[in-house]
């Protein structure tokens, strides 16, 4: 059985994503260290030199991973926030576990308009409805007509109400014709920076929790 500490050591320096107790995104992070003696985990920010938030003490926090040896797997960590600094956190590990990731653990349904702006760096204004939506690609439906591998370019586009506002380009990678003249697209993400990955997580997040409350 694999101890917590090669579990830790799987994800370190790796990016990983930092959810709130109710699995709100909060920021992409490394784990940069682990105290096996006093069972701290330090971690700091992926992008920036210093946090850009600060944190409670026993504030319960969870870090979510790819495992770097399978991408398949994910280890998500949970537990609280033990110490909050200007460049770093420290989280006490209460529960670690390593699970398989589903294709659709972060895929969320998103049934909203947009546009798409350009098309192979020409200018479009094609309007689409986005399907779904995760951290590597979007789904969409539309009446334009395009081909696998055409890339698409969504500028200054809301993906859900009340969202953020985004800047990205996809590559049609799935192509199927529907009914009624329209087509499915799934489209990839091209040359994500990670500011947008984020924005797009917390729009996922959001999504996610907006359709639990509307279950309860």
């Amino acid at each position: 059985m694999i101890s917590n500490e090669e579990m830790i050591g799987e994800i370190m320096n790796s990016k990983c994503m930092l959810l709130s107790k109710d699995n709100q995104f909060l920021f992409f992070g490394k784990i940069v260290h682990y105290d096996r003696i006093n069972q701290k985990i330090r971690v700091e920010d992926y992008q920036h030199p210093e946090l850009r938030m600060c944190f409670y003490q026993d504030t319960p926090i969870k870090i979510h991973a790819t495992d770097r040896e399978n991408d398949k797997c994910f280890i998500l960590i949970e537990g609280t926030i033990s110490l909050s600094m200007r460049t770093y956190l420290q989280m006490t590990p209460v529960r670690i576990l390593k699970k398989e990731e589903s294709r659709h653990y972060f895929r969320q349904t998103v049934m909203e308009p947009s546009l798409v702006s350009f098309v192979n760096q020409k200018a479009a204004g094609h309007p689409c409805m986005v399907v779904d939506l995760s951290g590597a690609g979007i789904a969409i439906q539309s009446k334009s007509i395009y081909e696998v591998g055409d890339q698409l370019w969504f500028f200054n586009q809301t993906f859900c109400k009340g969202g953020s506002v985004h800047n990205v380009i996809c590559q049609v990678v799935r192509k199927h014709k529907l009914e009624n003249h329209q087509y499915f697209y799934g489209c990839q993400f091209v040359d994500l920076k990670l500011d947008e990955e984020e924005n797009l997580f917390r729009d996922i997040f959001a999504l996610q929790a907006a359709g639990r409350r509307a279950h309860k």
